[in-house]
């Protein structure tokens, strides 16, 4: 008696299926962590648009809680410029400790109010803390920490290894 054996086709068809079901799950997974839990880098990246385009709503998901409550309503708040004036912008790779963050932001360009002074280069060590599982812009503690003070964030500085 013969065995009926599958044949090659089906089963080529469905390793396929399979191979192509777990990449779309590593997508999907990976899209969620992405888009839902941006790390201190991509939060900067955020705030810094959303304050060029004055797009209101984005900065109050951004900053603190304590910072955004104190923001005006929408209606009070100046209309979005007609023309918004981007800086040039490089985006420093987060030093994180616990639930604080610093992220250094080097712009040309216009200033950006409450983060940068009026200068056209300079660079700005942005401070985020973590609040309910998420990075949020301090502004305070950043103009802190640019005015030479104490953000709250003890990193050391990164030191050769010794021989």
């Amino acid at each position: 008696m013969k065995e009926h054996l599958p044949s090659r086709g089906r089963v080529s068809t469905s390793v396929i299926i399979v191979i192509v079901g777990a990449i779309v799950l590593a997508l999907g997974i990976s899209a969620y962590w992405f888009l839902l839990k941006p790390g201190p880098e991509q939060v900067v990246q955020r705030f810094l648009m959303a304050e060029a385009l004055g797009d209101y709503r984005t900065l109050r998901t951004l900053l603190v809680s304590n910072v955004a409550r104190q923001l005006p309503s929408d209606e009070d708040l100046p209309p979005p410029p007609k023309e918004p004036k981007i800086p040039e912008m490089d985006i420093g790779q987060a030093r994180v400790e616990g639930n604080r963050a610093i992220v250094a932001v080097r712009t040309k360009g216009p200033a950006i109010p409450g983060l940068t002074y009026g200068r056209l280069e300079q660079t700005t060590n942005v401070v985020l803390v973590k609040e309910g599982g998420q990075w949020k812009v301090d502004p305070i503690a950043t103009a802190e920490a640019s005015r030479g003070g104490t953000s709250g964030l003890a990193l050391p500085e990164e030191t050769p290894a010794g021989p």
